[in-house]
C-alpha cells in the first residue's frame, strides 16, 4: 500500500519513499546544496544575502536548507552568532554552537539531570530511614 503525504516545500501530493518531500523538490534542492556548498568553499566567510544575490537562490530555500542541517555557514549579514561555534570554533550560521557541540551538551546536561534524580532519591530514602529510626519506626 502507498503512503500518501503532502510535499513540506511546495504542498504537492505525492507517493512517500521516505524523503518527506516530492522528488522534484529534493532534486532542486540537492541541487542548491550542491551549488551552495561549492560557493561557500570558494567564497569563505560568504553570507546568506551574497549567497542569494549571486546564486539567484531564493532566501526561503536557503533557510529552509539552513532549518534542515543541510547548509551551515558563517556570515555576518544572518543570525546572532559571529559566524563560529563558541564550543569548538566551527563555523556556524545562525547558532552560538554546532550541531556536534549542541547533541554533546544535551547529553552532559541529561547525564547530569540523571544524576541528580539519582542523588534526590537516595536522599530521600535516607531521610525516611533516619525519620523511621527516630521515630521508632512508625510516623
Amino acid at each position: 500500500m502507498n503512503n500518501y503525504k503532502y510535499c513540506r516545500r511546495c504542498g504537492k501530493l505525492y507517493v512517500d519513499k521516505g524523503v518527506n518531500m516530492c522528488s522534484e523538490c529534493s532534486s532542486e534542492l540537492d541541487n542548491m546544496v550542491s551549488l551552495i556548498r561549492d560557493y561557500i568553499s570558494e567564497h569563505p566567510g560568504t553570507g546568506m544575502i551574497q549567497i542569494r544575490d549571486d546564486l539567484e537562490i531564493s532566501e526561503k530555500d536557503i533557510l529552509f536548507l539552513i532549518k534542515e542541517e543541510r547548509i551551515e555557514f558563517a556570515g555576518s549579514d544572518v543570525g546572532t552568532s559571529d559566524g563560529v561555534c563558541a564550543k569548538c570554533g566551527k563555523p556556524v550560521l545562525m547558532e552560538k554552537y554546532c550541531r556536534e557541540c549542541k547533541e554533546q551538551m544535551t547529553q552532559t546536561m541529561l547525564d547530569a539531570s540523571d544524576k541528580i534524580k539519582k542523588n534526590i532519591d537516595a536522599n530521600a530514602k535516607h531521610t525516611v530511614g533516619v525519620l523511621d529510626a527516630l521515630h521508632g519506626g512508625r510516623r
